[in-house]
């Protein structure tokens, strides 16, 4: 079938229509839109079966509901694609089973005004040129790529959340690689990714901003990986960044530097380890002002820290493997639990060092709390902030041994009336041997 506009339903007929390209058909457009004014559905289904577009395809073009399902190796390709084109609109395309591919030799907006989802299942496989996810102010797009063999490959910018909501699944073993990704692109977009599952991964071959201008996250858990070249969690100051990294086997390696925040744009970010999770950054971690690197986990490579360091998930262990520039927050919610910092490089103390009593704990005399150890430790001026750690009446604390090794202890300090009969017991004492001494001597002792 050749036909140079192909549209689904008709124009204006208020119904619905389907078209099943089967059993090694071709169909040739110049453009395809399936759901113009009504809802439609194309299912593209075996190999050899395939709906060639030679310009531009919209999946949901200004209604609800239209669908596109590519299966058992089937092809869609087109220049342009774009599902869930006007306000109002939704679509969704499916590419499911081996050898099952759209090529977009352009970009790939899903929910541009409207809603859009594409799912890739099954060693599917998708490319595009760029793709946008929740493009204009109310639209929402989501993407999954699920399975072992599973791809979204795009050649140069990914956009999770633009002025819309946006969000990426990578699931039980697919991959999505780019180039340059923004993870919640513009002031008052919200942006997701999730990264699950073992050999899950999202590759960044260039820069990788979570939270450029507004809310961004990106989760990797369940011995996931995200894999980038240089990253920003938190550029602008209108922006809200986090990377969260969780359980062993979960991990991000970045092959230059990870920036917590920006001094520059003024803007924030979080990079927190829980249970486990691992990063990895060959140019090493720095946490600027308002940032913070927080959890429990393990970091490969020099940090510098101009923010906060927050070990623990109240409490746990941070572990880092390199030297490091910083200032710490610690907690404590017991004699056994509390927060600890293992550094096996150099650890250049400087600035306020805070700690904080958390759950109600309130430490005895000569409790002992061995926070941090490090392979070489200079003190550079920092300070003790307290504010969050008041004793009971009569301790204090005793930071004597924290340069050296790390420790803080609890001191009692004997209260005024102790004092007292301390000092009276000591004058009947003297006075007692003084008499003794007297009553020796008079008896020829």
């Amino acid at each position: 079938m050749d036909d140079e506009r192909l549209a689904l339903p008709g124009l204006g007929d208020g119904g619905s229509a389907s078209m099943n390209v089967l059993a090694q058909g071709k169909v040739t457009t110049t453009y395809g839109y399936v759901g113009y004014y009504s809802p439609g559905a194309v299912k593209v289904s075996g190999a050899g079966s395939a709906w060639n577009n030679s310009q531009s395809l919209t999946v949901g073009m200004a209604s609800a509901g239209s669908t596109l399902t590519v299966e058992s190796g089937g092809a869609l390709t087109n220049t342009g694609a774009i599902v869930g084109s006007y306000s109002g609109a939704s679509g969704a395309v499916t590419v499911t089973g081996e050898d099952s591919h759209w090529t977009n030799s352009q970009e790939l907006r899903v929910g541009h005004q409207g809603t859009g989802e594409v799912n890739v299942l099954n060693q599917a496989k998708v490319t595009s040129e760029d793709g946008w996810l929740g493009a204009f102010d109310g639209a929402s797009g989501t993407v999954t790529v699920r399975g072992a063999g599973s791809s979204w490959n795009v050649d140069d910018f990914l956009c999770v959340g633009d002025q819309g909501d946006g969000s990426l699944n990578i699931e039980q073993g697919a991959k999505v690689s780019l180039a340059n990704g923004r993870i919640a692109y513009s002031s008052g977009g919200a942006g997701t990714v999730s990264i699950a599952g073992e050999n899950s991964e999202l590759i960044s071959t260039s820069s990788l901003y979570v939270g450029y201008s507004g809310v961004g996250s990106i989760s990797v858990s369940d011995h996931g990986t995200l894999t980038t070249t240089s990253a920003t969690i938190g550029l602008e100051t209108s922006s809200d960044g986090t990377v969260t990294v969780a359980g062993l086997g979960s991990q991000w390696n970045s092959s230059g530097s990870i920036f917590v925040g920006d001094n520059i744009y003024g803007g924030s970010g979080l990079l927190k380890l829980e249970n486990g999770g691992a990063v990895s950054a060959l140019s090493g971690v720095t946490i600027t002002t308002a940032s913070e690197l927080a959890g429990s986990g393990t970091v490969y490579g020099a940090v510098t820290n101009y923010g906060i360091l927050s070990p623990g998930n109240s409490p746990g262990l941070l572990t880092i493997h390199g030297n490091v520039n910083i200032k710490l927050d610690f907690e404590l919610a017991s004699s056994a639990s509390y927060d600890r910092l293992m550094i096996d490089g150099t650890l250049n103390l400087g600035g306020v060092i805070a700690v904080r009593l958390i759950d109600g704990y309130q430490p005895s005399p000569g409790a002992s709390f061995p926070l941090l150890s490090a392979g070489r430790l200079f003190a550079n001026g920092y300070t003790f902030d307290f504010s969050n750690a008041q004793l009971a009446p009569g301790l204090s604390w005793d930071t004597s041994r924290f340069a050296t090794g790390g420790v803080l202890s609890i001191a009692g300090v004997p209260e005024p009336s102790t004092a007292v009969l301390a000092l009276l017991g000591l004058g009947a004492m003297i006075s007692f041997t003084g008499r003794r001494r007297h009553w020796a001597s008079l008896a020829g002792e």
